[in-house]
């Protein structure tokens, strides 16, 4: 059978458009597999660029601690380094001294020895008045021998108390034998815009001197001189034309003076832009952290910086106990805000009597933040390597077995590295310790303000607050009820609501 010409045609047609179709199919399948894999090279490209950069990173990290690493140890070697130079030196003033008194004994037996010669041989008359006049000589030469002798003494005397105070700092302390005469000092960080004595005179300062306490002084201020405020991110104005009471060093070292045996104030540089361990970023999560991650990390280099400034207090203490030749018993560290209710006895007056040890450390109850107050502590000797030390070191050198995820807060943090992994025993405890920062320069009609944001906690001890409370913006309802779910708390929003606190009282 023969087919038609139209027939033929038209399957010819269609087989041409079944193979264009194929084709076409066959080049879209090949574009989008391309396209495809090209898709998955970038993705694989910009992961690899990315893991590249998480190590530069890391590596720069921790390249820069290990460089504060090395500058912490340098300085523990470089102060132990002056302190042998600076025995052998006393050593060696010594032999020298010796040298120089056999030499006037030997002279003066030489004199002695010709004088009575003279005598036996020569003019009486003419010898007596020799003798005489080399009498009164010799009588100046001992003297002056004699005083001589007692600088020597003295010397000796502060150069084992060095030496002994050298051991002392890697030896327990021992536990003070009359402790109605203690060696004590108080060490202040902060600004000096800030600066607020009065109640550090009457219930620390003060008080102890007049109990017969040996009481040196030691200020560590802001170089920057410039009032700051974490507070104004809260909502807290602070009032630039009120003045702060103290504007210089001069005027602290007058108010201090007849309250002290000893004031040493040191300016002190805080680092600009410290490094933070990744595994404490992370580790500071509560509520009231900002999430923003620039603003996070503003936050936590304020507690760097804080560390690194309480550091300071201790360098200047051993100087202290190094320059002395004595060992402090007890040490009182506090912010230069800090506003104290009530006295604050010595650990050693406090368990003169106890069966019990006597605890490390005493600090405030109140606002510890399921962790340490940060606002000060009064430490035993023993204990001072840990409180001054602690925090700048497991930063940097060794964290030792603190879990980041277990910190919350810097409160946390304090909390891990001295009773955690320091070991130290710590009371917290209101009525021994009772401090809440006194803010001098807010505007609250003119007023300084205390910011007290657990008032029913004070109020177990203190009947009532020698100064307002500082207000704070208000807080909505939503914000009181997210805040009591969150663990009960709003941080610095709480002191502006009665409402806030009245439900946190009931609930």
């Amino acid at each position: 059978m023969r087919l038609s010409l139209p027939i033929v045609s038209a399957v010819l047609f269609l087989a041409f458009l079944a193979f264009y179709a194929h084709m076409w199919n066959h080049s879209m399948i090949t574009r989008i597999t391309k396209e495809t894999n090209l898709a998955k090279f970038k993705e694989k490209h910009l992961q690899i660029l990315e893991d590249v950069r998480r190590e530069r990173n890391r590596f720069e990290n921790e390249a820069t601690a290990a460089k504060m690493r090395e500058q912490v140890m340098k300085k523990e070697v470089q102060m132990l380094t002056n302190e042998i130079s600076r025995y052998e030196r006393s050593m060696e003033n010594t032999d020298e001294f010796k040298k120089h008194i056999g030499s006037i004994l030997s002279s003066y037996h030489e004199n002695t020895k010709g004088l009575v010669q003279k005598l036996m041989t020569g003019n009486t008359a003419t010898e007596v008045r020799n003798l005489t006049g080399i009498n009164a000589r010799m009588t100046d030469i001992l003297e002056n021998l004699k005083n001589k002798v007692t600088e020597v003494s003295e010397d000796q005397k502060t150069t084992l108390a060095r030496v002994a105070t050298i051991h002392k700092h890697i030896t327990p302390n021992l536990t003070t034998s009359n402790p109605s005469q203690l060696r004590m000092v108080i060490c202040m960080t902060g600004q000096l815009s800030r600066l607020e004595l009065k109640s550090k005179i009457k219930n620390v300062i003060g008080n102890n001197k007049l109990k017969g306490h040996h009481i040196d002084v030691v200020v560590i201020l802001d170089a920057s001189n410039v009032t700051k405020y974490s507070d104004e991110a809260g909502g807290m104005k602070v009032d630039p034309s009120l003045k702060p009471e103290f504007e210089t060093e001069e005027s602290v070292r007058r108010e201090l003076a007849p309250y002290t045996d000893k004031v040493r104030i040191k300016w002190y540089t805080q680092p600009a832009d410290p490094v933070v361990a990744e595994w404490y970023y992370d580790g500071m999560y509560d509520y009231n952290y900002p999430k923003d991650p620039i603003e996070r990390s503003k936050r936590v280099k304020l507690h760097v910086r804080q560390y690194a400034t309480i550091e300071q207090c201790y360098d200047q203490i051993l100087e202290l106990e190094l320059d002395n030749g004595i060992r402090y018993d007890e040490i009182v560290r506090l912010r230069e805000d800090a506003f104290l209710f009530t006295p604050i006895r010595p650990l050693h007056e406090l368990y003169k009597d106890s069966e019990g040890p006597m605890p490390d450390m005493i600090t405030n109850e109140c606002e510890n933040w399921n962790g340490i107050n940060d606002k000060g502590a009064l430490v035993k000797r023993s204990a001072a390597e840990t409180y001054f030390r602690g925090p700048m070191r497991a930063m940097y050198v060794d964290k030792g077995s603190i879990d980041s995820s277990q910190l919350r807060n810097g409160e946390g943090f304090i909390r891990a590295v001295f009773q955690d992994e320091g070991k130290l025993n710590i009371v917290q405890n209101l009525e021994l310790f009772a401090v809440a920062p006194l803010r001098p320069a807010c505007a609250m009609g003119g007023h300084p303000c205390l910011k007290v944001l657990r008032e029913q906690c004070f109020e177990k001890v203190i009947e009532e607050f020698p100064f307002p409370l500082c207000q704070f913006f208000d807080v909505t309802q939503k914000e009181i009820s997210s805040g009591i779910e969150g663990a009960g708390k709003l941080h610095y929003k709480r002191g502006a609501s009665k409402e806030l606190r009245q439900i946190n009282a009931n609930g």
